[in-house]
């Protein structure tokens, strides 16, 4: 297989959507752009995402930047899961794997399309409660995390990167989670785990796991 864009190939790819997309609602759809009027993107470790109005939904539509990330099965498997999971399904958004979505370096690459999140980080929403001295809304998202955990616990479900930039509260204060590229549940529990993505060092060393230990059942959700 040819080698993955790099995130600038699908930065350059996306200014013109019409031309690069191979589905409908994607070529017409209106991607986010800054004061420049180019694309808006946030770039991780395996794949690049943009803010798009596709068919008058915000969504994210996440672009891969390695071959090892994720899979059709994968997110097929997240798809199933949650549909028999109802308790979790709020706190995390609908995601749909589109094989051969985009065209850059003359072939065409898969694309993660997933309902975007409108809110704020973990990280930057405590930081504004904690500014505002906001110690009531501070005990209310505490016990909110708390009870999110329990759940993930109990459906025995785990994240894998779970760092503040992928929580997110979203304005009605629910919390919500993104980027499932290294979840772990029931259905994935085999040796041929698709991806190596393992999360920051320090959520893995919680974790106690490593690339390639999808069949071993995690402790906790992180």
């Amino acid at each position: 297989m040819n080698e993955y864009p790099s995130a600038t190939d699908y930065y350059k790819a996306v200014q013109s959507p019409a031309h690069c997309f191979t589905i409908e609602r994607l070529r017409t759809a209106t991607f986010a752009e800054d004061e420049l009027g180019l694309p808006i993107a946030a770039k991780g470790s395996s794949a690049v995402v943009f803010k798009a109005e596709v068919d008058g939904a915000s969504q994210a539509v996440r672009c891969y930047i390695r071959s090892d990330a994720s899979s059709h099965d994968w997110y097929g498997a997240l798809g199933s899961y949650l549909a028999s999971h109802g308790d979790l399904e709020p706190h995390l958004p609908a995601t749909l794997w589109l094989d051969e979505a985009i065209r850059v370096k003359g072939a065409a690459w898969p694309v993660l399309q997933m309902g975007w999140v409108n809110g704020r980080t973990l990280e930057e929403y405590v930081k504004f409660l904690v500014e505002g001295s906001n110690v009531t809304a501070l005990t209310a998202l505490a016990a909110r995390w708390r009870e999110l955990v329990a759940r993930m616990q109990k459906d025995e479900f785990a994240h894998g990167d779970l760092q503040h930039g992928n929580i997110m509260v979203n304005q009605e204060g629910r919390l919500c989670l993104v980027d499932f590229d290294g979840i772990w549940i029931p259905e994935l529990a085999c040796p041929r785990r698709p991806n190596s993505v393992t999360g920051t060092t320090s959520i893995r060393a919680v974790r106690g796991r490593a690339a390639g230990d999808a069949g071993t059942t995690p402790s906790r959700p992180w």
